[in-house]
């Protein structure tokens, strides 16, 4: 079933200045969708680009996850066709044309497809090397699958009769609004099951964090720290309020510019206060579709058009993907839901969802972390010496090591085998280390044993010194005839 104000206006019979509920709430732009088209094409190629210089040690079967030891039920992806760092090079150069093409509006649904089946087979092939911004990313290309997106603003357009305005209202267009509306209410409920959000001492715990805090996160803690309890209310107030706020069907249009401008004040202060790499640019982004027309008219002049489905298909078909599209948009609702309650869907519906990679359930800071960590590692040579190879560049620092530390990715990957311990994880990770090290020694300066090491730091909240503790989490035998693939 798809909306249409000239065969469904009388389904939505609250007319309002000669528009349905349903139009008002789920139309979106044409030029609101190009928006978004040129910035996920962007971003999903700026970050392949950033990913790309770590293929050989995150992505290939002699890195640190190698594709039989991936945890979670492979997503049957490109991602895990093959192991070598010549075939996921290609792999990339293949997925970043397509982000071009998609960004360009030339090709745009099939480059469109790529970039998600890239996006969603990366998530699966390498989970701990993820943020919340990688999922928001791929969940947006998914339903822009559905949608015009190169109606104006692309190549495709230029060589076109199209008009240079118009509206799309469907239930992927529906999908499309409702996205980060859902992720900002849904973890709400999650934050105030939590800690530190009532008590108003998530933001400054966050800020402190020696891992991702930034310059100016530094300077509010350390200069204005009461401005940091504030901007946690703000923030739970905006996250709770803002998203119903896009769905009232008075003044809707003017309420949406101020709710966007306030979620957009807020992704701009998270990413000058904590590094979250792609997460406040594809947050910013995924709210372009509730942007008004007013907005494009002031911007680009007045643009009129039909209101239209856009989905490039025979008539016959339409029933079909209207009613997949109702289906996953029922999917991305309730699995929010589902996540407030301790019911497990059946694993059939699951699966699938996890397979299109719609499962949501957004967590978002919930649980305030009063602690630092690094994941440290030391090793005992074959004259029996134990050494550090890494402590996190306080004393020594390996290369190797080194490489995955100071890129965002590589960090939030060696921080999560500090933090989660995935068995798994640590057996890619500890057998990377002794291959690597061994392999790039002479045999004199050769491992016999590495261990793991937790280095862990609290962040009191009452001025009191910190404690600093370590644990030992993994070790591996890097002598014996199977040392590399145990």
């Amino acid at each position: 079933m798809v909306f249409s104000d000239s065969s469904h206006a009388a389904t939505y019979t609250s007319v309002m200045g000669g528009q349905t509920i349903a139009s008002r709430l789920f139309a979106v732009d044409v030029r609101a969708l190009a928006a978004l088209r040129i910035a996920l094409g962007a971003i999903f190629v700026i970050d392949l680009i950033n990913r790309f210089a770590l293929i050989p040690e995150l992505y290939t079967d002699t890195g640190v996850l190698p594709r039989d030891l991936v945890p979670y039920g492979p997503f049957p992806g490109p991602a895990m066709w093959g192991g070598s760092v010549a075939f996921e090079q290609a792999f990339f150069a293949v997925a970043m044309l397509a982000g071009v093409a998609m960004t360009l509006g030339r090709f745009t649904r099939v480059a469109t497809f790529i970039c998600w089946l890239t996006g969603a087979s990366l998530w699966w092939r390498h989970p701990g090397f993820l943020n919340g911004g990688d999922l928001v990313l791929v969940q947006l290309l998914f339903w822009s699958l559905f949608l015009p997106m190169d109606r104006v603003w692309s190549l495709r357009a230029a060589s076109s009769d199209d008009p240079p305005g118009g509206h799309v209202l469907s239930f992927a267009s529906a999908g499309l609004i409702l996205h980060m509306p859902l992720v900002y209410l849904f973890s709400v409920f999650h934050k105030i099951a939590g800690s530190g959000w009532l008590e108003g001492t998530a933001s400054l715990v966050a800020a402190s964090h020696d891992a991702w805090a930034r310059p100016f996160g530094h300077f509010l803690v350390e200069n204005l720290p009461w401005s940091l309890k504030l901007l946690t209310w703000a923030t739970l107030g905006l996250e709770g309020l803002g998203p119903l706020l896009l769905f009232v069907p008075w003044a809707t249009g003017r309420i949406r510019i101020l709710v966007f401008l306030g979620f957009a004040a807020l992704q701009t202060g998270l990413g000058f206060s904590i590094v979250l790499w792609i997460f406040p640019f594809v947050s910013m982004a995924a709210l372009l579709p509730v942007l008004p027309s007013e907005v494009f008219d002031r911007l680009t002049g007045r643009a009129e058009g039909p209101t239209i489905d856009g989905l490039p298909v025979a008539d016959r078909f339409k029933p079909a993907l209207s009613v997949f599209c109702a289906v996953c948009l029922g999917y991305v609702v309730f699995s929010n839901i589902q996540r407030q309650t301790d019911w497990v869907p059946p694993k059939p519906i699951n699966r699938a969802g996890r397979l299109l990679a719609l499962n949501q359930g957004w967590v978002m800071y919930s649980e305030q972390a009063n602690w630092d960590q690094r994941l440290l590692v030391r090793g005992r040579g074959l004259d029996g010496q134990v050494r550090w190879l890494d402590d996190w560049g306080q004393t020594s620092s390996w290369p190797a090591f080194e490489k995955l530390r100071e890129s965002y990715r590589g960090r939030h990957y060696l921080l999560r085998q500090a933090g989660h311990r995935i068995p798994p994880e640590l057996r890619g990770f500890t057998r990377w280390v002794c291959r690597t090290w061994n392999n790039g020694h002479p045999p004199g300066a050769r491992l016999t044993e590495i261990e793991l090491v937790a280095w862990t730091r609290t962040i009191p909240l009452d001025g009191s010194e910190r404690e600093t503790r370590q644990k030992v989490i993994g070790r591996r035998n890097c002598a014996g005839p199977n040392a590399g693939n145990s």
